[in-house]
């Protein structure tokens, strides 16, 4: 009997984590992005969205400056946003900017110094390669 109930919470939890693993695989189409990569309306009001939940589309970068080696989002234009609280299952390129576009949700933070974003997700745009850099 107790064998029973050991055996079915295991289970339990094993569809539990394939489930949260292929939500966090999940890919977003092309046609979803709509118009241009850029997000400069939170570089021009960054207090008007600071402990927002926000959802950006851009290029992961990851850049050493200021001593340390940086996760970024980066659009179009070059702007960047620093991205804090990856988790370490999000893989970036060793250094340099992904050809390939992203869809980044977390929160906004904005402190005198900084703006970044708390990561929640990292998901893959399907079908959209930069093509010229």
């Amino acid at each position: 009997m107790r064998y029973y109930y050991f055996r079915n919470i295991i289970l339990f939890f094993v569809l539990v984590v394939v489930f949260v693993s292929m939500a966090k695989q999940q890919e977003i189409s092309e046609e979803e992005v709509g118009e241009g990569i850029n997000f400069q309306k939170y570089l021009d009001d960054p207090w008007d969205y600071h402990n927002q939940k926000v959802a950006v589309f851009g290029f992961l970068g990851y850049k050493f400056y200021s001593g340390s080696y940086h996760k970024l989002i980066i659009d179009e234009s070059g702007n960047e946003i620093e991205l804090t609280k990856v988790d370490p299952e999000y893989r970036f390129v060793s250094e340099g900017v992904t050809d390939r576009l992203y869809l980044v949700e977390g929160i906004f933070k904005r402190g005198q110094e900084f703006i970044s974003i708390d990561v929640l997700g990292i998901f893959p745009v399907r079908g959209y390669i930069r093509s010229n850099k």
